[in-house]
């Protein structure tokens, strides 16, 4: 398997290609637009980031964050940024808009059973839980050997796993998933496993991406409780 976070860079933009094109075949997730990659001066970067009035928060470890990558999909109902780090570290936010008329615990609780029936196809790789904020409701999920990149489309709107359940790990992301007004969000850091793995990757591993989706959590909710919930429902995914 590839490492290079570089290559989950290209890889997207080779699933933008496949998903505009007219052989996309009606894909669950078509492509809105570019995709609009960015980089910049190491350590330069501040982190913040605001998609309009939906959200707003700093990514951690900004300054040694090395890409950014955005894209709409599905008529730009779903929006999502992803940001490369060193040591094959992705973290990325998904927002996208309810159908009119479905309200927030609705939402939640579609998600959830949603959630709980990839807990049991998974087994082995996939662990769910729950927890509260001022949002309400958040879906913790963490991924044992999952892909950063898929056929129909981009991590984390598709979650391949690589590997049957034996052998050393190859990747582990940790997922925060909830319900604010007419948006649904989903934060989801992923982390591939170094060339050499030892009895302690998995668990560094697993306490970085952990770290990172509480950390994208916690500034998400203080910023975003800041901005005035969306009145306005639109048609969405």
């Amino acid at each position: 398997m590839e490492r290079s976070m570089s290559v989950i860079s290209r890889s997207f933009l080779a699933i933008a290609i496949l998903l505009s094109g007219a052989a996309a075949n009606c894909q669950e997730y078509d492509l809105s637009g570019d995709v609009m990659e960015s980089s910049w001066d190491p350590g330069t970067w501040s982190g913040e980031e605001k998609f309009y009035n939906v959200y707003c928060l700093t990514f951690p470890e900004a300054k040694t964050a090395e890409r950014r990558v955005e894209a709409f999909f599905n008529k730009k109902a779903i929006h999502l940024t992803s940001v490369e780090y060193p040591n094959h570290v992705m973290a990325t936010i998904v927002v996208s808009t309810l159908p009119p008329g479905r309200t927030e615990e609705q939402e939640r609780a579609r998600l959830l059973d949603i959630e709980r029936q990839g807990e049991k196809a998974y087994v082995h790789s996939y662990g769910i839980s729950q927890t509260e904020s001022l949002f309400g409701s958040v879906i913790g999920l963490q991924i044992r050997n999952v892909s950063a990149v898929g056929k129909r489309a981009p991590f984390p709107l598709v979650r391949p796993l690589l590997n049957p359940k034996e052998g050393p790990i190859q990747s582990i992301s940790s997922h925060r998933i909830f319900v604010r007004g007419p948006d649904r969000f989903e934060i989801a850091v992923l982390q591939l496993s170094p060339d050499v793995v030892t009895s302690s990757t998995e668990k560094t591993m697993t306490g970085r991406v952990t770290r990172f989706a509480d950390a994208m959590l916690a500034s998400l909710t203080q910023c975003t409780s800041k901005l005035r919930v969306r009145s306005v429902v639109t048609a969405g995914n």
